[in-house]
């Protein structure tokens, strides 16, 4: 009975929609009826089609442009986002607004993630350094490309660049970036290291840290190797959570620190209840410990 008042409300500001005069009552009853849509009758598809109406009667709106793209996005409508953000931008150059360069930049990035679009990649990204000769984004987006045409030396020497200008996190995975050109490509497993080593100080990477977690110097290093563990550990969920809980057990009682392998071993009962393996790798410590 609920979703037919709801589907009669929805017959009424469709008729009200089609006797609307004026731009800005359109706009209103073409969000109304994408919230119904949405909220109470559950049709995301529906939803979609009153806010591309509404985005092509102001595609300046920044609200509708979100509200659209994020439905966009969730139903994998690469295409149509691209579509729906260069729409957006176009809009607010021709009335002479400043570009906002991060949607630039987004649009460049999921041309080349997944839409395979190199051209227009490159045309995002040059517009943007254009505007911009330091934005990270659009030096991280060229890697990409050079990434994807096996160009590596040039890829490296475009990181490199905006790893003198970048700050943060982003530091941290831009030098994580160059660690893995280093290995996979370039074959310098030394420089690598090096790139992941700076990448963990710098924000924990979690591929650097699995990258030296495979390499066998940061084994051989101990104290290191527990170090990269207790850094992962935050990261990670699940089985892998409860693998790398069981290593940093085993490097603890390595090391001489029974008390903190009985830490890790009861966070990981806490985790997997019942663990026969755990249960008696912890009764063997609670004996050697007293």
């Amino acid at each position: 009975a609920e979703q037919g008042r709801w589907h009669d409300l929805q017959d009424l500001l469709v008729r009200e929609l089609g006797d609307a005069d004026t731009e800005l009552m359109r706009m209103d009853l073409l969000g109304q009826l994408a919230d119904l849509a949405l909220e109470k009758l559950e049709q995301p598809e529906t939803a979609i089609d009153y806010l591309r109406q509404a985005h092509e009667l102001q595609p300046m709106d920044g609200e509708v442009t979100q509200e659209l793209d994020a439905l966009l996005r969730d139903a994998q409508r690469w295409y149509d986002v691209v579509e729906v953000l260069q729409a957006h931008l176009a809009a607010l150059e021709g009335a002479g607004e400043e570009t906002p360069l991060p949607v630039l930049v987004e649009v460049g990035q999921l041309s080349i993630k997944y839409l395979g679009d190199a051209d227009r990649a490159i045309d995002c990204f040059k517009r943007v350094l254009e505007l911009d000769s330091e934005n990270v984004g659009a030096l991280g987006g060229l890697a990409d490309l050079y990434q994807e045409s096996g160009e590596w030396q040039r890829a490296v020497d475009i990181l490199d660049q905006a790893l003198a200008l970048a700050d943060g996190p982003e530091r941290g995975g831009i030098l994580q970036r160059l660690g893995s050109l280093y290995r996979d490509q370039l074959d310098d497993e030394e420089r690598a290291r090096d790139y992941f080593e700076l990448a963990v100080d710098e924000s924990a990477d979690l591929v650097a840290i699995n990258a030296l977690l495979a390499d066998q110097g940061a084994l051989e290093d101990k104290a290191r190797w527990l170090e990269l563990l207790e850094l992962k550990l935050p990261q990670v969920s699940g089985e892998e959570r409860f693998t790398t809980l069981r290593q940093v057990a085993a490097a603890k009682g390595e090391s001489g620190d029974a008390a903190g392998a009985i830490i890790a071993l009861e966070v990981c009962l806490e985790d997997v209840e019942g663990n026969v393996e755990v249960t008696q790798e912890l009764a063997q410590l609670y004996q050697k410990d007293n």
